[in-house]
């Protein structure tokens, strides 16, 4: 049994800077097409949704054991059940997928807030739980046995 993996997500200042970036060019294509003018209105809504967004649920602190398990642990360590279900990376960039609550929630990280050992050892838990799964499923279920009832 390896120890389990503690991972610490706060929300990203790498991600936000490029929301103002994001911002920043929507503008200046609005700006330079033929599009009207009018809908620069839309910019600043949509990236505070976006900024919203990406630290509504953060931080968090997850905990994965090797058994296939995870809770998210809260004030003084407290353990509420989660269910990790993808990670998706590109890059220094990546989203991770979870249950919590009976609700789906997309965690979206950088390398400023995920190191690089950190990012490992996710990706190694759920190739692990990946092969679990595999295995369960390749291994045909037990044949019920007769059992004969005696006469009589």
């Amino acid at each position: 049994m390896s120890a389990p993996i503690r991972i610490d997500l706060a929300p990203s200042r790498v991600l936000r800077v490029g929301v103002l970036v994001l911002a920043g060019l929507a503008v200046l294509a609005i700006w330079l097409s033929r599009v009207p003018p009018i809908v620069m209105i839309l910019v600043p809504l949509l990236a505070w949704q976006a900024w919203y967004s990406l630290g509504r649920d953060l931080p968090k602190r997850l905990l994965l054991r090797s058994d296939g398990s995870s809770v998210r642990l809260l004030d003084h360590d407290v353990e509420a059940p989660v269910q990790l279900l993808a990670l998706h990376e590109r890059g220094f960039i990546g989203v991770l997928i979870m249950i919590e609550d009976a609700r789906v929630q997309r965690l979206a990280w950088a390398a400023d807030t995920l190191s690089r050992a950190k990012r490992r050892e996710l990706r190694l838990w759920f190739g692990e739980q990946r092969r679990r799964a595999k295995a369960a499923a390749a291994t045909p279920p037990p044949t019920p046995t007769e059992t004969r009832v005696p006469r009589g």
